[in-house]
Order: C-alpha cells, then structure tokens, then sequence
C-alpha cells in the first residue's frame, strides 16, 4: 500500500474515531468511556504517524 492511501485509511479511522467521541460527550455517559476514547485516539495518532514517518525512510 502506497504512503497516500496509508494516510487516507489513517484520516478515516480518526475521523470515526473523532464521531464517536463528539457522540459520546454530547449525551450521558462515564469518566471510564472518555478516557478509553481519548486514550484510542492519541494511540491511533502515534501508530498513524510511526507509520507515516517509517514509509517516508524508505
């Protein structure tokens, strides 16, 4: 898979990522949701961006 599809796949999976959070802080919920969603997208950022920076070594 080249580098811009990676990206792409990489912006949709935050974008859903980021839909549910909004979803989720709009309407009752617990500290522990927000937390794992938080926690799921900082991680989606750093994996996305290894693998971002690795493709662009080779």
């Amino acid at each position: 898979m080249n580098l811009r599809s990676q990206i792409g796949v990489w912006i949709v999976i935050l974008f859903i990522e980021f839909l549910y959070f909004y979803a989720l802080i709009h309407e009752p919920h617990v500290s522990e949701e927000v937390i794992f969603m938080v926690s799921l997208i900082a991680a989606t950022l750093v994996v996305g961006g290894m693998a971002v920076l690795k493709s662009k070594e080779v």
